[in-house]
């Protein structure tokens, strides 16, 4: 209908809506009460499957729809974490390392009040000491952060002492 009207883009999405439509009824019709993904976006589609634990399926649609890895793994992260399925999301962080990094599932386990051990967890896995310490104190977990903070500190001053002797090693060659 729309490629008469040369109007390429509106003919692909409509295509890939159709698509995503026919997805959505298949999985449906495979009987495990998901009828109300039907309609729904890319994401809330995956999300919901992902609360649902249907794990064949929203890689299916992953691969289907090229979903890219960071929106998957932000998607797939969020459903673990909204249902409080903290052993989901740590199989989910160890089965290879997120294409978003730690720090996402650190701000998912603070909005969905994760338990102490699984904070500690994803804020440790932080490359940087100033940012654990400040995400350490905004989680109330005091005596990590006094400890990041320490190595913060000696890593600036391993810094400055590092570039200081380099500039002065550019001054000796001048």
């Amino acid at each position: 209908m729309f490629e008469r009207g040369k109007d390429i883009f509106s003919s692909k999405i409509l295509a890939e809506a159709a698509k995503l439509i026919y997805a959505q009824m298949e999985i449906v019709t495979s009987g495990d009460n998901l009828s109300h993904i039907v309609g729904k976006s890319l994401r809330e589609t995956v999300f919901s499957l992902a609360k649902h634990n249907q794990v064949k399926a929203i890689h299916r649609l992953k691969s289907d729809f090229k979903m890219s890895d960071r929106h998957f793994c932000w998607t797939k992260a969020a459903a673990f974490a909204e249902r409080h399925d903290w052993i989901a999301l740590d199989k989910f962080a160890h089965e290879r390392k997120p294409s978003i990094g730690y720090l996402p599932f650190v701000e998912l386990c603070l909005q969905h009040s994760a338990p102490r051990q699984e904070l500690v967890k994803y804020i440790s896995k932080l490359p940087d000491a100033a940012q654990r310490a400040m995400l350490f104190m905004e989680a109330g977990l005091q005596h990590e952060a006094e400890e990041a903070s320490i190595v913060a500190t000696h890593a600036s001053q391993s810094f400055a002492t590092k570039a200081a002797v380099f500039l002065e090693g550019l001054k000796l060659g001048a």
